[in-house]
């Protein structure tokens, strides 16, 4: 790679691709994944050539069947109406399924553009938001709809993030980073609505 390439390559939606033929994000999701776990990316490259990536991660001491894991947690159904924003169809089906286990009406978008097209629901408790999405951030988002709608409570997730990006919107309270267990959201939305 090219070095005015090279320092881009983790920027969140950065490609090389023409326009409409893919929005990058690749790079940025490993980059988020493997700072949550402690580690850091090495990046080998000649042009024309190829180029290596190495990840380095943190040593655990003990044995693999000593690891951590989170016990089954039993399940309280739950009551309210939350809406996700995700791009990531995936992730967004995920995220739908893990609320509507524990009992939650669910509204889902691929974009907030959509949400805001739409006359909105007549109650909604709570909306989880990605915060980089290509089409308009999630704290954009937050931005008109809370002018609208100051009451509402806004949760936000992102398998990427500077802290320098979003600092007046963002707080560690309030954010949901990705990947995450199947108990986070739960635990994060239930925080959100219980402080509300």
């Amino acid at each position: 790679m090219e070095q005015n390439i090279l320092g881009h390559i983790f920027d969140p939606f950065y490609t090389t691709k023409d326009k409409g033929a893919g929005t990058g994000l690749g790079l940025s999701v490993v980059y988020g994944i493997v700072s949550q776990c402690g580690g850091g990316i090495r990046v080998l490259t000649c042009k024309d050539k190829g180029t290596e990536f190495r990840i380095y991660l943190p040593v655990v001491s003990g044995s693999a069947s000593s690891a951590a894991v989170d016990p089954p947690q039993k399940l309280t159904k739950s009551k309210g109406t939350i809406v996700v924003i995700e791009d990531n169809e995936d992730v967004l089906a995920l995220a739908v399924s893990i609320l509507k286990s524990a009992g939650y009406n669910c509204m889902s978008f691929t974009t907030p553009r959509k949400l805001l097209a739409e006359p909105p629901p007549k109650h909604i408790d709570l909306i989880l938001s990605d915060v980089v999405m290509p089409e308009m951030s999630g704290p954009a988002f937050a931005e008109i709809w809370l002018q609208k709608h100051p009451e509402a409570n806004i949760l936000f997730m992102s398998g990427y993030f500077d802290e320098n990006t979003f600092p007046q919107q963002l707080s560690s309270r309030k954010l949901l980073l990705k990947p995450f267990k199947p108990s986070e959201p739960l635990s994060y939305v239930q925080e959100v609505l219980s402080s509300s």
